[in-house]
């Protein structure tokens, strides 16, 4: 990576539109501009001297800034926490621009908005390169609450460490000498040197500034949801002057976001992965003024006042004139009253770089005839001893891409069993053995392997929507079209015109993506029912 992609010099004419939004200061020698764990921090421009970029817990040098160079990466954008210490090397005087003037700068100027966004990308790619500003997570490799963790972490993009406990005795002992029992793991370090004991995914997106939530009134859209067709809504609200709240129970992504490698997404030839999409697209949001907060579930959606009243698990309450609903659909779970007690620990729904951590130069079996399946397969074969992948029909063609069926078909790892399901599981608190039986003939096979992954069909996340609104006998949200004369009198449609679309049979309550009753189940079609809806919403808060 060139050192100029990391550290490109303002011109003149750049310096000077920046100075419209913010102001000079003179900073001593010694003194901080950022420090590690402060919010809404600024951007600073240096126009005399030289800053030092710190490791705030190895107090590493990480870079330094010379005149006409920037801080910031991507938390520039948002509300998370400054994950380094920026101080000055020398006497220094500096341009400051605040948070909210650095998003009306990025909005109001193109040339710059690229510089920026594109700086702020490849430092991020760096920081994760180089593991600059990362948590510290300490814990065994069989416990969920630690694989929870990991997995909030990497959907976020947070840095970390994680060291397992199985491996590492020396940092068992160490915290055995803190009084830190078994029981009181995962610890998680903060940047700030918080210590926390068994901490929940909330408790520790509140500390990283992830899950902060906007006061306002009344949205003009909330989107539920940030896979593929809720990010693509929050981009496009934002890009056109609405005011948008955007929130997810987990991190941007979805389930498109588990895909090591999509590569027949329009515009990638190389490909590119469910995160690495989800992580521009999360930027791109933010760049248009879209307030992302995460982990936020959805317990329940009312209509009270002329307003959208979403009441979250968290205990707040969030109020719009719209919702977009992009909540998806999550894998199906296998029906073995013991799958939970190794979920984590053997049993996983994704194949990403979190879950190669575990499996490298192991056998696994995959379950599922899709894409995802089969994305996983091309993946987990580079780093995996052997592949097993197993379906219940007699071949891949009806549900899987022939670009994929054409890498399996010749990939000497990868063995196909049709006709085939799983029927068991075994071992001691850990997988260890997985039963699969041929549909045909009935003959039961125990294969001595401890890494399952599952890729079945797909059920709507709509729990929290079935008292409002229509949904079809399968849990999918119904739109449009499908929404019957008699269907809309039993929810007392009361509007003259038929819905949009997207709409539902609630005026103002528009479905995307994955949940929605006859989407195609696809990254790009979820991307464009999204950016689709926002033309509808338009249409709903002008009539």
């Amino acid at each position: 990576m060139a050192v100029t992609d990391l550290h490109p010099h303002l011109r003149a004419e750049h310096i000077e539109q920046m100075s419209a939004f913010g102001h000079r200061l003179g900073i001593a020698q010694g003194e901080y501009l950022l420090r590690s764990g402060e919010k809404a921090h600024s951007l600073f421009v240096i126009l005399e001297g030289t800053v030092g970029i710190f490791d705030d817990t190895t107090q590493e040098r990480i870079t330094t800034h010379q005149p006409t160079e920037f801080t910031g990466n991507m938390t520039a954008l948002s509300d998370r926490r400054f994950e380094y210490n920026a101080v000055a090397l020398t006497d220094v005087v500096v341009l400051q621009v605040p948070q909210l003037r650095l998003k009306e700068l990025i909005s109001q100027t193109q040339e710059l908005s690229e510089l920026l966004l594109r700086t702020f990308l490849v430092r991020r790619v760096s920081e994760v390169e180089n593991k600059y500003g990362s948590i510290k997570l300490f814990g065994s490799r069989y416990c969920p609450a630690v694989f929870r963790l990991k997995e909030f972490f990497s959907k976020n993009h947070v840095q970390y460490v994680w060291v397992d406990l199985e491996k590492d005795a020396t940092s068992e002992r160490i915290l055995q000498e803190f009084g830190v029992g078994v029981e009181e793991t995962p610890v998680v370090i903060t940047n700030d040197h918080k210590i926390f004991k068994t901490p929940s995914v909330e408790e520790i997106a509140a500390e990283l500034g992830l899950s902060s939530l906007q006061d306002a009134s009344v949205f003009d859209v909330v989107v539920v949801g940030a896979g593929p067709a809720g990010l693509a809504a929050s981009v496009y609200a934002a890009s056109e002057g609405l005011q948008v709240a955007t929130i997810d129970a987990l991190g941007p992504g979805g389930q498109a976001g588990t895909s090591s490698k999509i590569e027949n997404y329009l515009g990638f030839p190389l490909g590119i992965s469910g995160s690495e999409l989800a992580s521009q697209a999360y930027l791109q949001a933010q760049k248009f003024g879209c307030h992302i907060s995460i982990p936020h579930e959805v317990k329940s959606l009312r209509f009270e006042g002329n307003v959208f009243q979403l009441s979250l698990a968290s205990g707040h309450t969030l109020k719009s004139s719209t919702v977009i609903a992009a909540t998806g659909a999550a894998y199906r779970k296998l029906s073995f009253p013991n799958l939970a007690m190794y979920e984590g620990r053997g049993v996983y729904y994704a194949a990403t770089p979190m879950e190669l951590q575990l499996v490298r130069g192991k056998e696994v079996i995959i379950v599922g005839g899709g894409n995802s399946a089969g994305q996983a397969a091309v993946f987990l074969s580079a780093h995996s001893s052997k592949v097993h992948l197993v379906i219940r029909g007699h071949d891949l063609r009806n549900s899987m891409s022939s670009y994929l069926i054409r890498r399996l078909e010749h990939d000497p790892n990868v063995t196909l069993y049709t006709h085939t399901e799983v029927t068991a599981l075994a071992g001691d608190g850990y997988l260890a053995q997985v039963e699969l039986t041929d549909r045909l003939s009935q003959q039961k096979t125990w294969k001595d392997i401890s890494n399952l992954f599952l890729f079945l069909g797909a059920q709507p996340c709509s729990a929290w929507l079935r008292s409002m609104t229509c949904l079809d006998e399968k849990g999918f949200v119904v739109t449009g079209r499908d929404l019957t004369q008699d269907t809309l009198a039993r929810y007392q449609w009361p509007l003259q015109r038929l819905p949009q679309s997207l709409e539902t049979c609630v005026p103002g309550l528009f479905a995307v993506g994955d949940m929605r009753s006859g989407s195609v189940k696809r990254v790009a079609s979820a991307v464009g029912e999204g950016s689709m809806a926002v033309s509808q919403v338009h249409a709903f808060l002008t009539a």
